[in-house]
């Protein structure tokens, strides 16, 4: 947890700051997946900033290196190994509106639109921020569903075109996998499992279905659109109690992240371009930054896109923020950077030359 703080410091330019410890929240950044077939002096080269980082920083293990779990331990709420993070009721209470909200100790799922292709005996997934739906045809095809589904007491809502919500009286037996970490996989080790998994599953055959003679898949086909074929089903569970917190404010366009600062009565502000224009506006002394986005379903096998996209973090926030940290704007700064590790940088730790590999 954050300790006390220092409020006012007058950095190596000479001006009054308030000073600010940081957790910078990077899930997609270092994915060991994608750069395990890469010899490790071009890792080094690519990712020199984070290496420099993890050689640096006090390190420690994460127990649970679940994406969403890791950020429900940054606001107190721990998620038991064997259960789903409870994404969907938390990410729902920045994407539905107050009259949508009603009876919030119901079970809600996220249901979000997907495409299937078959390959080569195997069935691939392509993600919802690659289908570019649009409002007015999310709308129509959560209609469809509906129509569908209304006769088990189920109710579908689409208040983003990319991330479709299901509400449900029970709580059904069963494990889900966000759709983001098999993108670019065979599915079937990852659809829903459980003592209730046959019923799910069924389910989800019955809405492709539904998918298939749909209008909206007609125009999209018509136009050399993928068509949205199903929905996948994952992050389910009721709304947590509230956790224990530090934050003054929670910076981030995640929906999950924006939720759970909502739930907590935190400030949940827009992501900056990078930390320089955080810091020229930030007030308060403790904040969680989450960049997220610009790898999310990326396969893990195009390691160039992830690369990619690691340079582009080191340029806008690494680099920054380790210029901050050595001028005293900021006490500390913990990053988590998607390698089950959490790496505790100060401005003292970064100058640590002569550690130049991590351990």
């Amino acid at each position: 947890m954050l300790g006390d703080v220092d409020l006012v410091w007058f950095s190596a330019r000479g001006q009054p700051v308030e000073r600010c410890q940081v957790v910078l929240f990077v899930p997609d950044l270092y994915a060991a997946e994608a750069v395990r077939i890469l010899p490790s002096d071009i890792v080094r080269e690519r990712y020199a900033e984070l290496e420099r980082w993890r050689a640096r920083s006090i390190s420690n293990p994460l127990t649970d290196d679940r994406r969403d779990a890791v950020l429900c331990s940054l606001f107190g709420i721990t998620v038991p190994a064997d259960q789903d993070t409870p994404s969907a009721p938390l990410s729902r209470l920045y994407d539905l509106s107050e009259s949508d909200l009603s009876d919030p100790a119901r079970y809600w799922l996220r249901a979000d639109p997907v495409h299937l292709r078959a390959d080569q005996g195997r069935v691939l997934m392509i993600g919802a921020d690659a289908l570019h739906l649009d409002a007015e045809a999310g709308a129509e095809l959560v209609a469809d569903i509906n129509s569908h589904v209304a006769a088990d007491g189920l109710h579908l809502y689409g208040p983003v075109a990319k991330r479709w919500y299901l509400n449900a009286g029970e709580t059904p037996r069963i494990r889900t996998t966000p759709w983001r970490t098999i993108v670019g996989k065979d599915i079937a080790p990852y659809l829903p499992s459980g003592p209730d998994a046959a019923r799910w599953r069924a389910l989800m055959n019955e809405i492709q279905m539904v998918l298939y003679a749909s209008e909206v898949n007609r125009r999209r086909l018509e136009q050399g659109e993928l068509p949205v074929n199903s929905v996948w089903f994952w992050g389910g569970g009721r709304l947590p109690d509230r956790g224990r917190h530090e934050w003054d404010a929670v910076w981030s366009d995640d929906p999950l992240a924006l939720g759970l600062a909502a739930h907590h009565g935190v400030r949940g502000l827009p992501m900056p371009s990078d930390a320089e224009s955080w810091r020229a506006s930030v007030t308060g002394a403790r904040h969680l930054i989450m960049v997220d986005g610009g790898a999310a379903g990326v396969p893990f096998g195009e390691a160039d896109a992830r690369l990619a996209y690691a340079e582009e973090v080191e340029r806008r926030w690494l680099t920054p923020l380790a210029t901050q940290l050595r001028d005293g704007e900021l006490t500390s700064v913990d990053l988590y950077p998607g390698d089950g590790h959490c790496y505790h940088v100060t401005g003292a730790l970064l100058r640590r030359w002569w550690r130049r590999r991590p351990p």
